[in-house]
């Protein structure tokens, strides 16, 4: 397993070389994701080896998602600079429409339930091991 010892919140990023060769885009999103901690980060990191291709494409939709809000609304702020820096005024304050606001809470809840298959699914194969385990198979 490689470490990246980028530390953006004080934890290291623990990278399974397998998820690194298997899905180098996804990695990168995923380091790079804006909505995340290192510890969030590394939760996705290791479980992606065990999610379904579903859970993966929705993974990766939801980072896609977060990359095109966040530069929509960086364009929307550069537009509103360069509008206010032309008057001569003041920044103007990045203002969130209720819209956005519902879609990223989707996004979140979203996110959130894939979360929460991938740690079921992962559950239900340690739960199998364990038991085959125990029968000495």
């Amino acid at each position: 397993m490689a470490e990246d010892t980028t530390k953006k919140d004080e934890v290291a990023l623990v990278i399974p070389d397998e998820t690194k060769e298997k899905y180098p885009d996804l990695v990168q999103k995923i380091i790079n994701s804006k909505s995340m901690n290192n510890s969030e980060r590394n939760y996705w990191l290791q479980v992606l080896p065990v999610m379904t291709e579903e859970q993966v494409k929705e993974l990766q939709d939801i980072l896609d998602t977060e990359i095109r809000k966040l530069k929509e609304i960086d364009e929307k702020y550069s537009k509103m600079e360069a509008a206010a820096a032309a008057k001569g005024g003041k920044k103007p304050a990045v203002e969130l429409s209720k819209e956005d606001i519902a879609k990223m809470d989707a996004e979140k809840i979203a996110k959130r339930k894939v979360r929460a298959d991938a740690e079921r699914k992962a559950q239900e194969e340690n739960s199998a091991e364990d038991i085959l385990s125990q029968l000495d198979f």
